[in-house]
């Protein structure tokens, strides 16, 4: 059985509502002069409000058992404030901020020394890693050693015998390309040492070393660690990630129908913690969970959270210049394609065309012919929406 069939076999004729109008008027009829209506009708007590007129009072009249068989609850309208947007993110590290520390050869991970969230100094140990390959590479300095020695030599060499005018000069400079060759082959075996975790070769004649330590470049916080004792690595694989510095973004994921009434600049907070902050750039694309990315960058409150932890923030936005009334969500209703609601008073309730400028989280701001007195029905819409739309001509 319909709603209004149930109405109807219960007892809500439609001749017993006393409507006491028919027909929602046009929003031209919004004003007392356009209407004739008595300019001193009450009005909403806020500047640029809609004046109430004949359709301002439609009204359905229902007893107080009629309106409880409705489940009909009244709830009070507050003035309009700016819209406030509760969205969940994650405490981030800019970018540029960030610096990741991979391996740089394949090896066995050992004496892993630091987890998430340490705090580490530039040159400080994160991890040791054995590898057959530092020992090739020692071999190889040791080589270039031995041959910058020979070139070396023998340039000095042929130095003399060109002074004492016994070689021509296209020997000479043979022998000088030879050493350059050389001297470029041994700063590249050496840096390749430093760049494995060596940054000091062994002295001739010792013994070679297969292992080399994993160092901090910069000082900050771990934020990322995937080293584990024991694991083999490829070489370029990602170990640590180091923040460094103290700024921190939240990045936040709103609905793209919210995210459309995000601006750069509203203010952002998270009030738990004390952390104020500002939207500072809007995502172009729906990312793969449907959502939005929000970016905020912290004013307030930095040295209170951590990266990588969870938020739930409140993004205010902009109050438009002609909302009123901030009504519950549940109050709005359509009638003949407008939005209305339905304000109670005792026995009377009168139909008032809504519109809507913006949403929060349970609440609409709305530009309507309403005082602050007002109560607007929240339970029971449908049953009252029934009653109105059987009673349009």
């Amino acid at each position: 059985m319909s709603l209004l069939a149930w109405l109807r076999a219960t007892g809500f004729a439609t001749a017993s509502l006393m409507l006491a109008a028919q027909g929602l008027p046009p929003a031209a009829a919004q004003s007392p002069k356009a209407t004739g209506a008595n300019p001193a009708a009450p009005t909403a007590a806020v500047p640029g409000a809609v004046a109430p007129s004949p359709g301002a009072a439609h009204a359905l009249t229902l007893s107080r058992d009629q309106q409880v068989a409705l489940g009909v609850r009244l709830s009070a309208i507050s003035a309009a404030q700016p819209p406030r947007l509760s969205l969940p993110g994650v405490v981030v590290v800019p970018p540029e901020l960030q610096q990741v520390i991979a391996a740089a050869v394949p090896g066995l991970l050992t004496d892993v020394r630091v987890a998430v969230g340490d705090r580490v100094r530039a040159g400080q140990v994160l991890a040791r890693i054995s590898s057959p390959q530092l020992v090739e590479m020692q071999h190889g300095l040791a080589s270039a050693i031995t041959q910058r020695e020979l070139a070396r030599d023998t340039f000095e060499r042929d130095q003399r015998l060109f002074g004492e005018g016994l070689i021509a000069q296209v020997r000479l400079r043979a022998s000088q390309a030879r050493l350059a060759e050389a001297d470029a082959q041994l700063a590249e075996r050496r840096l390749q040492l430093r760049l494995a975790g060596m940054p000091e070769a062994p002295a001739p004649g010792a013994a070679l070393r297969p292992q080399a330590t994993i160092v901090a470049r910069t000082a900050g916080i771990v934020i990322e660690a995937g080293a584990v004792n024991g694991q083999r690595v490829d070489a370029a694989t990602a170990l640590f990630r180091i923040a460094r510095g103290s700024e921190v973004w939240l990045e936040l994921q709103a609905p793209p129908e919210r995210a459309a009434a995000i601006a750069i600049g509203d203010p952002v907070e998270w009030p738990q913690r004390g952390v104020q902050a500002k939207v500072s750039a809007i995502g172009s694309a729906v990312n793969s969970g449907q959502t939005v990315t929000i970016r905020a960058r912290l004013d307030a409150g930095a040295d209170r959270v951590r990266p990588g932890e969870t938020v739930q923030a409140q993004v205010r936005l902009r109050l438009p210049a002609r909302a009123q009334w901030r009504v519950p969500a549940a109050a709005l209703a359509q009638l003949q394609g407008r939005s209305i609601v339905f304000a109670g008073q005792g026995e009377s309730f009168r139909i008032v065309r809504a519109i809507e400028h913006g949403r929060d989280d349970d609440g609409v701001m709305v530009e309507a012919a309403l005082v602050a007195s007002d109560r607007v029905v929240v339970s029971g819409v449908p049953g009252l929406k029934a009653l109105a739309s059987e009673a349009q001509p």
